[in-house]
């Protein structure tokens, strides 16, 4: 699906609708809508491509009292939300919406501190039992007769680095060059044609 330009500001309002209190405004400059929030914060969109991307942006407004990291009034967060995979009877403020929710909202309250940093996201809980992986580890690499040891690790495995003196820069190791022919080398030919 792709998202034309004359249905950006349709779809923002739809979106400040949804999530409740947002106007959506034209900005003159490079179809860019922008939805007004409360305490100033500022959602901002722009088609991307051929309209099946949509960039996001927050701009920080007013902190909300008790917010643990605020997004700083005037500073930006951005990300982008690919449109293009939705078929005709899906909504795209829908789409945009979900994104704005998962991504742009909670930066508001508690800013990102690098690209992938999620801080409203809960702390990953470890999946696996240690002893069951440990158990299918031992039970994938122990041979029929031999069942209380494990077969060595068959892929080489990379040297250690030499450890030099303090004060001292590591030496890269010389490299001989190959050995050139007239074969391999033309120009050492034409300079020497008795050798043909």
């Amino acid at each position: 699906m792709q998202l034309a330009p004359s249905a950006l500001h349709d779809t923002a309002g739809v979106i400040g609708n949804l999530l409740g209190g947002w106007e959506a405004t034209d900005v003159d400059h490079e179809g860019i809508v922008c939805l007004l929030g409360p305490r100033d914060c500022h959602i901002g969109m722009r088609l991307l491509f051929d309209g099946s991307t949509i960039q996001l942006w927050a701009t920080g407004g007013h902190p909300a009292p008790g917010a643990p990291s605020p997004l700083p009034l005037g500073q930006r967060w951005h990300s982008a939300a690919h449109i293009g995979d939705l078929t005709e009877d899906q909504d795209p403020a829908v789409a945009l919406y979900a994104a704005i929710s998962d991504r742009i909202l909670p930066v508001f309250e508690d800013k990102p501190l690098c690209v992938g940093h999620r801080p409203w996201d809960p702390e990953p809980e470890e999946t696996e039992d240690v002893d069951d992986v440990e158990d299918t580890v031992a039970a994938a690499s122990t041979t029929g007769d031999d069942t209380d040891q494990m077969d060595e690790p068959t892929h080489a495995l990379r040297p250690e680095p030499k450890v030099e003196e303090r004060g001292q820069a590591p030496q890269p190791e010389p490299q001989n060059p190959p050995a050139t022919t007239a074969a391999t080398n033309p120009v050492a030919e034409q300079a020497n044609p008795a050798s043909s």
